[in-house]
């Protein structure tokens, strides 16, 4: 163990090391050598606190009886973790989200508008699949694409306006903690990229939908 680098380019090198962390009668290993695994003691602590549902502002980790210490930027090796190790958390968890009038909100959002936002995005995809097989007879080709491209171009404005509705929203609710109102700022972050990569994706769609209604055009003319 003495001399381990905690380097990321030499993680085929690295042998894979396993620790347990424990809350009262929650228990959950951690792989500290994995691939996205907890390099920095901070990288520690969130991993048990999003593991165990905890408030990191409160935690205290003891390690071989001993309160672990140090900078938030210090690599774990200094702490001379070993294989098998076994970490003892005491604090307090978080307040259920779910109990957060806001993030309720994002919630039901996301459950009532986006999923089935998102269906018609796979419907479209669909549509532009069976049109690019050209199975239809040039004039009905060309009114179906006419017809998709209005809708494709309907999807992007509901999703604009999905994306108004979510920077509208207030992230604080009366008596909501600072860790709350972190979460939601990151519930609302992860629904608008949902909603920006759904978009890019409609974009890319409605590109090759040009390209068939350019095609079908070069068709025509040609004859």
């Amino acid at each position: 163990m003495r001399g381990m680098k905690w380097n990321r380019e030499d993680s085929e090198r690295i042998f894979r090391m396993k620790i347990k962390v424990a809350y009262g009668t929650n228990n959950v290993d951690l792989d500290l050598a994995a691939e996205g695994g907890p390099s920095t003691l901070r990288e520690l602590k969130d991993r048990i606190c999003d593991e165990l549902n905890m408030d990191n502002k409160l935690l205290r980790i003891i390690h071989r009886g001993r309160t672990l210490a140090g900078d938030d930027a210090d690599a774990l090796d200094k702490f001379s973790f070993k294989e098998g190790d076994k970490l003892l958390v005491i604090g307090k968890t978080r307040a259920p989200l779910m109990s957060d009038a806001t993030f309720h909100s994002l919630v039901d959002f996301e459950k009532k508008t986006l999923v089935g936002w998102q269906n018609g995005y796979n419907d479209l995809e669909k549509d532009l699949v069976e049109l690019e097989k050209r199975f239809l007879e040039p004039k009905q080709h060309v009114e179906m694409i006419k017809r998709l491209e209005k809708k494709m171009k309907m999807f992007n404005e509901a999703g604009s306006r999905h994306m108004i509705s979510l920077d509208a929203m207030s992230m604080t609710t009366e008596g909501a903690t600072e860790e709350q109102v972190k979460r939601n700022r990151e519930k609302r972050k992860e629904l608008i990229n949902g909603i920006e990569t759904l978009l890019n994706q409609n974009d890319a769609s409605l590109r090759r939908l040009e390209e068939l209604e350019r095609k079908e055009a070069e068709g025509e003319k040609a004859k």
